[in-house]
């Protein structure tokens, strides 16, 4: 015998009133003001951290190349740039890497083969080459056309005498795009480290800048120092943070261009 579902609404289906719910919110608020908190005197367990290895691995670690293989080349040669009180003095500084190099170009990891400077420098050296290096691309290694993972050789040389030498010898002021860059991040410069803060007559670096298209600070010359090597070296470290909207041609498209800056030192 078919029979027709009870499609009415029962009694215990229907939501609770706002009166309902106010009772439950009292009564759960009284019990536990009267017997406390049931997680007030639980006992947390103290997981001891998981220790880290010994030595990270390679991501993806080159398998050696047949001999028939074209070694990784490195195709972009942007000059290293050391933090300023790391450019005082005129020592000779070398450091030979050895980089992973993953089948797009990237570099995913290196190690430092051997390092000429300094002791004291060392340590500081190393670290600032191996940062730069996560930067690098290079021409991947092929093994019949193909691109594939492997180890690249690198070998980085800074002459401090012959880099200040360029720095101070910037070339001429080439001719002036129709529409001129101009300022879109500018940060003050610091007072150099070492150097004590006395009143006294201002010091003043008249920097010039070569900007990209893209509006960033691609590489920075003294035209006027300072008289003293460390207010230029800080007027460098400052001019390279800066980025600017970018130079047009008569045709509207950015260009690469070049500008002058005045910094001034001042204790006031």
């Amino acid at each position: 015998m078919h029979t027709e579902p009870d499609l009415r609404p029962r009694r215990d289906a229907r939501p609770p009133t706002r009166c309902q719910i106010s009772r439950w919110l009292l009564a759960s608020a009284a019990l536990v003001l009267f017997t406390g908190c049931p997680h007030k005197h639980r006992r947390i367990e103290q997981v001891p951290p998981t220790p880290l290895p010994a030595a990270l691995p390679v991501i993806d670690a080159p398998a050696p190349l047949p001999p028939s293989a074209t070694q990784p080349i490195r195709i972009d040669r942007e000059p290293l740039i050391l933090p300023p009180d790391m450019m005082l003095g005129e020592h000779l500084l070398r450091v030979e890497l050895r980089v992973a190099v993953d089948a797009q170009g990237r570099a995913r990891q290196s190690e430092v083969r051997a390092i000429e400077a300094p002791d004291e420098m060392k340590p500081r050296l190393a670290q600032v080459v191996q940062q730069a290096a996560h930067g690098w691309r290079f021409e991947p290694a092929r093994v019949d056309g193909r691109a594939v993972p492997a180890w690249a050789t690198v070998s980085e040389r800074l002459d401090l005498a012959a880099w200040w030498a360029a720095v101070t010898s910037p070339p001429p002021m080439p001719e002036p795009p129709a529409t001129p860059a101009r300022p879109l991040v500018r940060y003050a410069p610091k007072w150099p480290a070492g150097v004590s803060m006395r009143p006294g007559p201002a010091r003043e670096v008249l920097g010039r800048i070569e900007i990209l298209p893209s509006g960033a600070v691609r590489r920075v010359w003294i035209v006027e120092p300072a008289g003293e090597r460390a207010f230029d070296l800080a007027a460098l470290a400052t001019l390279r943070t800066w980025r600017y909207v970018p130079a047009r041609d008569s045709a509207g498209a950015p260009v690469l261009s070049v500008v002058q800056v005045r910094l001034i030192f001042k204790v006031r």
